[in-house]
Formats: structure tokens, C-alpha cells, sequence
């Protein structure tokens, strides 16, 4: 998974693991203040967060994968604050 810090959104990315028909993705601060469960049953490979994201700000995005059979457990990737020219 890859997360990149845009500003005013986080873009996520991801493999798809074998059988995985639907996702969940959070989203937090480092601080675990400002918790969101951003999509459920998202059905991609990629996403684009920006309700709340604040360029100051570092956050953890989790990722797990769905299916029939259950859920996977979580992957996680952290986003450093946004810095201008990269």
C-alpha cells in the first residue's frame, strides 16, 4: 500500500489480494485523535481522502480486505505531513 500526503487530500493505493471483492479504509491522524472510517465495501484498488485531511497534519491509513468467507486483517501505511516540492 502507498499513501501520498496532497495538502488538502491523502491518495491511497493498493494490490488487489487474491479473492478480495470489497475493502475497508480508515483513516487517523499519528495521534489516533481524529479516527474515520472513510469508506466501507469500497471496491477499488485506489482512493482519494479529503474530507478533514489538514496539510500539517501526518496520518495512518488502513486498508483490509473483504470477501464472502471474512475480512483480513488490517494493513497500515502512514502519510507524513505535506511538504511543498515534494
Amino acid at each position: 500500500m502507498s499513501v501520498t500526503h496532497n495538502g488538502s487530500s491523502l491518495t491511497v493505493s493498493w494490490n488487489a489480494p487474491e479473492r478480495a471483492d470489497s475493502y475497508w479504509v480508515t483513516c487517523t491522524d499519528a495521534d489516533n485523535v481524529d479516527w474515520q472510517r472513510f469508506a466501507t465495501n469500497h471496491v477499488g484498488t485506489g482512493a482519494t481522502i479529503a474530507t478533514g485531511v489538514d496539510a500539517t497534519t501526518s496520518y495512518i491509513v488502513g486498508i483490509m480486505a473483504r470477501n464472502a468467507i471474512g475480512d483480513s486483517p488490517w494493513v497500515n501505511s502512514a502519510a507524513t505531513a505535506y511538504s511543498e516540492g515534494g
